[in-house]
């Protein structure tokens, strides 16, 4: 019977703290402040279960519930509207039971100490909670721009091997191209100098074979340079011009083995007497 006495009041004493909350009309007229110490003595003064006191946590309850709702009020107002009950409150009445002057200045002292400080802890951790997403803002800030900047340095590092790549190339193409003019040079030099030192045959086998020697040499360099600048699992096929190319040099091979193998000069120049 006791708890049931002790809820009930503990129901109308958070249902009297909305009320305080929801304005400051609320304690506009003496009347209305009269009925406000009538209801608070009647929930602290109790000669039958002794002194109540609140709990800290129905404050609690009640500004959590004012502070995620406005529609129940607001802290302020709750907090305003006590220091008037507590400025204003002055014992006049008397207990029914006892007939003793009721006295409940120290209990509302206690309440408005109590509501102030679980409205300075909201907002303390209201404060604390802003502060804290700020950081959190500018900690993403930070790494979103970190992000940005490693994909520019990856972006540079990028280029950088493109560049590289480039260059490569450059030197390649370079290279394979003074390595042409040159084995060209000499080759054409050493067949000048020897065409008439030895046969024919002999002279236009090597030219063939060395000539096949240089082409083949000059596309290795170039398919290298290609296999270096190519995109991933890109397939470079071999040419069709490349084929072409041996294909020739290989028939000109046989061909020249044969007419010498058939002296097909000598036999030339006799058909040529004969007829002369």
């Amino acid at each position: 019977m006791i708890t049931d006495k002790i809820d009930g009041k503990r129901d109308k004493f958070k249902m009297l703290l909305f009320r305080l909350a929801e304005s400051q009309i609320t304690l506009s007229s003496p009347k209305e402040k009269s009925n406000i110490y009538i209801e608070l003595e009647a929930i602290y003064n109790s000669p039958y279960i002794g002194e109540f006191r609140h709990f800290y946590s129905d404050i609690f309850a009640v500004l959590s519930q004012i502070d995620k709702d406005s529609s129940l009020g607001n802290t302020e107002i709750l907090s305003q509207n006590m220091d008037i009950v507590r400025r204003g409150y002055k014992p006049k009445n008397k207990d029914k039971v006892t007939v003793k002057l009721i006295d409940i200045s120290k209990q509302i002292n206690k309440l408005y100490d109590h509501i102030n400080l679980d409205i300075a802890r909201l907002n303390y951790s209201k404060t604390i909670e802003s502060r804290s997403q700020t950081e959190l803002l500018k900690v993403t800030e930070t790494l979103n721009e970190i992000e940005k900047s490693v994909l520019t340095m990856k972006e540079n590092i990028n280029k950088a091997d493109e560049m590289q790549k480039q260059y490569i190339t450059i030197l390649g193409i370079f290279a394979s191209i003074v390595l042409g003019f040159t084995g060209g040079i000499a080759f054409s030099t050493s067949v000048l100098e020897n065409i008439a030192k030895v046969s024919i045959y002999r002279i236009v086998l090597i030219a063939t074979g060395l000539a096949f020697v240089l082409i083949n040499v000059i596309y290795i360099l170039t398919r290298f340079i290609l296999e270096v600048n190519k995109k991933q699992n890109e397939v470079i096929k071999y040419p069709k011009f490349m084929k072409m190319l041996n294909g020739i040099c290989v028939g000109a091979v046989v061909v020249i083995i044969i007419c010498w193998f058939f002296d097909v000069g000598r036999a030339a120049e006799i058909f040529r007497n004969w007829i002369y």
